[in-house]
């Protein structure tokens, strides 16, 4: 039955498609949908990939669209990774604007770095490259500290070790 509130409907709609029966079905129509010749074929296509990214280029950049996609960002570091907006800018206020591990100024979006817990705790922010480095090394200190031996090892004249 349709909520007569657009809201409640909204809500209704955001909580169905987040049960683990609906995503694992959504999932493998999907999958089978992409295995199709005739949509595999029509994807590759160099005309439809220019037409994809001539409209996404052009979308993005209507205002409502912009202030949706921000608000849904933040909206989805709250729920995902437990970032609050009100976190999330006192973070990039104390860092100054700047990578937690390289200190170089954003030159994107920070990715918000959190642990790996259930609820997740934000960590700080850290720009992509970082945030790369650290999920490839696991967040394991033992893995890390190999990392700097081996790059100190290699990295340095013989002389300067």
């Amino acid at each position: 039955m349709p909520h007569t509130d657009p809201e409640e409907d909204k809500q209704y709609r955001r909580e169905y498609l987040q049960r683990p029966e609906v995503k694992a079905r959504r999932k493998q129509w999907s999958k089978e949908y992409n295995q199709r010749p005739e949509v595999k074929e029509k994807i590759k296509s160099p005309e439809v990939r220019a037409k994809r990214s001539a409209q996404q280029s052009i979308y993005v950049r209507i205002p409502e669209v912009k202030a949706k996609r921000a608000q849904r960002n933040l909206d989805s570091l709250r729920e995902t990774y437990g970032w609050s907006p009100e976190r999330f800018k006192e973070a990039m206020r104390s860092q100054g604007n700047a990578c937690a591990i390289c200190l170089e100024l954003f030159k994107e979006s920070p990715q918000a770095d959190h642990e790996h817990s259930d609820p997740p705790k934000p960590r700080g922010l850290l720009c992509k490259s970082c945030n790369w480095a650290l999920g490839h090394l696991k967040d394991d200190v033992k893995i890390v500290e190999a990392a700097l031996e081996y790059l100190k090892y290699w990295g340095l004249p013989k002389e300067n070790q």
